[in-house]
């Protein structure tokens, strides 16, 4: 009876049994996060073009400005021949009134060379910005958006710039336009016979179209660049645009204890 008493005594103890290499793996995995890949959007085809866009503005303005620089320190301008034109009064006049405008175009490329050449400068570094620019919006890293955007906002800058310093270069070079008409329509019979004050007129009515015509081309030429950027501009600021930039999706991750059973996690116990 004692025996029994003994037997019955260990019997009833319960034994956990070892956990199996399955369990131990579930349990284990409990607290393991699963990272899903990131969604894949698709690059826009208007974005494709304005890169392309880019890509051109950039290889035209290191060209533009390389040759310019090297035109301004490197190359001298040569003397028009005016060999051609005879060697009466007139021609002598004429040829005079020339070699007076060329002086004047090297004297107001000596008086406009720093501003000239901090211009070059500026385009240069924009055509670089231009390519970065690409690069990044190709990666979509997420202020290439920005980065763009600031790239043409120094644009217009530079193209009002630019003009500027060309409407004032152009103005010391032509000088008095009455002087430049009255040189080269000096051999036409229907000037020669008007009056001093007809004359006058007639110079004054092309130095006005001449100013005219200039100011219509600088319009049209900002109206052009401003379109062109202001377009960029806001196509860059587009919701679509800003999300695929600014609001990249975060890498979902997945608790694998929320999904697995219950009765897959717990150790199995025998009693």
């Amino acid at each position: 009876m004692t025996q029994d008493l003994i037997s019955s005594k260990y019997l009833t103890v319960d034994y956990d049994e070892p956990e199996t290499p399955e369990a131990s793996s579930t349990a284990e995995s409990s607290d393991i996060f699963v990272e899903t890949p990131r969604p894949n959007r698709k690059f826009p085809t208007g974005l494709i073009v304005l890169c392309g866009l880019f890509v051109l503005i950039s290889m035209i303005g290191m060209y533009s400005a390389v040759n310019k620089l090297t035109t301004l320190y490197f190359h001298k301008t040569e003397s028009v021949d005016l060999s051609s034109l005879g060697n009466d009064s007139r021609s002598r006049r004429f040829k005079r009134e020339i070699r007076e405008m060329e002086n004047r175009a090297a004297e107001t490329q000596t008086k406009y060379l720093p501003y000239m050449t901090y211009n070059e400068i500026l385009k240069f570094g924009l055509a670089v910005g231009f390519a970065i620019a690409v690069g990044l919006l190709i990666i979509r890293y997420p202020k290439a958006r920005k980065f763009a955007m600031t790239v043409c906002c120094v644009a217009m800058f530079y193209h009002i710039s630019a003009i500027t310093i060309t409407c004032l270069s152009t103005a010391e070079v032509l000088g008095p336009m009455g002087n430049f008409l009255d040189a080269s329509a000096s051999n036409v019979e229907e000037y020669q016979s008007m009056s001093a004050a007809e004359k006058a007129d007639a110079q004054q009515a092309f130095s006005r179209a001449m100013t005219g015509g200039f100011i219509l081309f600088i319009g049209f030429y900002l109206i052009i660049k401003f379109a062109f950027y202001g377009g960029c501009l806001l196509y860059l600021g587009r919701p679509e645009i800003r999300d695929l930039f600014e609001n990249q999706p975060e890498t979902p991750a997945i608790d694998v204890s929320s999904t697995a059973p219950e009765s897959e996690l717990a150790p199995i116990q025998m009693g």
